[in-house]
């Protein structure tokens, strides 16, 4: 029975192609969509290395001096009576405006004041400020480089292919070690396993004791081709505040808490470090709202994340109508044009079941069908995406899940809504069903 309700579909399917193509390429274009749209969210947000512990982050990128500028105003001037003065001139002190600068920090001034924060289970600081270019065979090398303390492998979980990351004793002694990327590693010496192999940058040469997969996240801060112990760093940097150091920290606690910590731990900062200012402040943000505040700048970055996920919602709440709006008004369609099939067949014998289940069938098969086509142009739009390097070194991957979720979102909107018009057609008296197209 379901066989020929199968093959029943199928040449239904291909007789009304007009119908058929505009359904499937509804379907599988919208897949397709939502597809990469959540492909890229995972892959940012879902727990990738070196992001795996994401939602024990909390970032420190930059502290704020700032000074108000204050003048005394005349308020009331001299008055005279007789030429003796009555009123003498009063003043009033207001502000007349105000200065600050922003910066990423020193290492000195993170290392001191921020190591100790009872909230936090580890931090690391960094250095992400520093490129090189690289001359090899007439080719011009960019690298990156990130100047870490060793803290830097245990709150970020890269995943090391050979060697090891550089330890507290090396980064104390500041020893000419390094970590390189396998993308990096082929790029110069033209192979995978360079352990122990040397590399010439900025006049000194490092010596490789680690390679990692490159970060397939857009963070910017993980984006580096080299690592290296931070006292290899030449600072040109006189303030004592300001250096070009990052600060994140780890913690099991509620990361609300750990940026009040961390705001908190900011005024005990000595403030008079630089005579120009006389007010310290800092933005702690977590790695989503950092995100959502390069979209929407908000002084509060919980703003800007709410409403990145509004618009997020928003798009896939629209994408995801778009096949069921277009499922529902091709159905309706096409089973009003079908009134005088439906009356052939109840005028042989079809109940009113056989004729719900033939077009169930006929729903589920074009949804399927659909959902087929979509998932191999996600298959080929993510392998053309990850091969061409077009986001910068993120790697898309399919989220199978999210995948299954909306082929049956679709398959239900489908069902439903090609169901109601089926039962009242097949309700219809059959001379009536025979003479008119009309439900």
């Amino acid at each position: 029975m379901f066989k020929n309700y199968i093959k029943l579909a199928w040449r239904v399917l291909s007789r009304r192609k007009f119908f058929t193509f505009i359904t499937l390429f509804g379907i599988s274009f919208t897949l397709l969509i939502l597809m990469l749209v959540t492909s890229y969210i995972q892959t940012e947000f879902g727990g990738t290395a070196p992001l795996g512990n994401q939602d024990e982050l909390v970032v420190l990128p930059f502290i704020e001096l700032s000074i108000k500028h204050y003048d005394t105003i005349p308020t009331v001037d001299t008055t005279y009576s007789d030429m003796v003065a009555k009123f003498d001139t009063t003043y009033d002190i207001k502000s007349i405006g105000s200065s600050s600068s922003s910066s990423s920090m020193s290492d000195e001034m993170l290392g001191k004041y921020f190591r100790d924060i009872a909230s936090v289970k580890r931090s690391t600081i960094f250095n992400t400020n520093s490129a090189f270019d690289i001359y090899m065979d007439n080719s011009k090398i960019n690298i990156k480089v990130n100047y870490s303390d060793h803290f830097f492998w245990d709150v970020f979980d890269f995943k090391f292919i050979h060697g090891r990351p550089y330890d507290a004793s090396e980064v104390e002694q500041g020893l000419q070690v390094a970590v390189i990327t396998l993308e990096m590693a082929q790029n110069y010496f033209g192979k995978t396993n360079v352990l122990d192999e040397l590399i010439d940058l900025d006049g000194k040469q490092f010596r490789i004791i680690g390679i990692v997969e490159r970060s397939k996240v857009t963070a910017n801060m993980l984006k580096s081709d080299l690592y290296i112990p931070y006292p290899n760093y030449s600072t040109a940097y006189v303030d004592p505040y300001f250096g070009g150091y990052t600060m994140v920290f780890q913690s099991d606690e509620d990361l609300q808490k750990v940026k009040a910590d961390i705001e908190e731990t900011t005024k005990k900062v000595p403030s008079n470090l630089n005579p120009n200012y006389n007010t310290i402040s800092s933005n702690p943000a977590t790695y989503a709202e950092i995100y959502a505040r390069t979209i929407y700048y908000q002084t509060d970055e919980r703003k800007s994340l709410s409403f990145m996920r509004g618009i997020l919602l928003g798009l896939l709440s629209f994408f995801i109508l778009l096949p069921v709006l277009n499922l529902i008004n091709l159905n309706v369609s096409r089973i009003m044009d079908r009134s005088s099939e439906i009356g052939v067949r109840k005028a042989f014998g079809a109940t009113k079941g056989d004729i719900l289940t033939q077009f169930i069938f006929e729903n589920v098969i074009q949804t399927l069908l659909g959902g087929l086509i979509g998932f191999v142009l996600v298959l080929i739009a993510i392998y053309i995406i990850n091969n061409g390097g077009y986001l910068g070194g993120m790697q898309l991957e399919i989220n199978f899940k999210f995948f299954l979720y909306s082929i049956l979102i679709c398959l239900l909107f489908g069902v439903l809504s090609g169901l109601l018009p089926a039962w009242k057609m097949s309700k219809t008296h059959i001379v009536n069903a025979l003479k008119s197209k009309q439900l």
